[in-house]
């Protein structure tokens, strides 16, 4: 016991080991801060940037065209699109959650930011219409009353119907 009470009681001295260490110990203890600092920093601004055009040979006239595209484009959104090709119930309420569903998918994980589509403009223009929307009277009202009017004109390009107008047959929706 008196061991322990003699060592725990002797008074350190100052020497030029305990001082090199203190000296270490204050530095690592004021450098960890900033090394921290510069470690999120370039965590959170790292990114990786890869090209199309960096897969193409140096010399090829498609590398010459994406360059020249992105000098003259580069500051327009880019959309990626998404077609249905086939003749599907738009009318049906399950349908169309569906397509909301994949589409709020892609935002929710990052893919996009928004999405851009005729169905959901006609859903809103349905809830706030006089129109009664059922499966017999969706593509007449969608062809009739909702692409002609100011509001949804810019969807016109984004169906096609059948020759007969009674089928969509093709419909696109945007993904930014």
């Amino acid at each position: 016991m008196t061991v322990f009470s003699t060592l725990v009681h002797v008074p350190l001295e100052p020497s030029e080991h305990s001082l090199s260490v203190q000296k270490s110990v204050t530095q690592s203890l004021f450098s960890a801060p900033r090394s921290s600092f510069f470690a999120i920093y370039g965590f959170v601004n790292t990114g990786i940037d890869i090209k199309e055009e960096y897969f193409l040979p140096t010399s090829s006239s498609e590398k010459s065209f994406i360059e020249q595209y992105r000098e003259q484009f580069g500051k327009t959104t880019q959309f990626m699109e998404l077609t249905i090709e086939n003749s599907i119930e738009y009318h049906d309420h399950e349908v169309q959650n569906n397509i909301f569903d994949i589409m709020d998918f892609a935002i929710e994980e990052g893919y996009a930011t928004r999405a851009i589509n005729w169905l959901s403009e006609f859903a809103k223009f349905e809830k706030a219409s006089i129109y009664d929307v059922n499966p017999d009277t969706f593509v007449p009202v969608v062809n009739l009353v909702f692409l002609p009017s100011e509001t949804y004109r810019k969807y016109a390009s984004d169906i096609i119907m059948d020759r007969f107008q009674t089928q969509i047959v093709k419909s696109r929706m945007y993904l930014e």
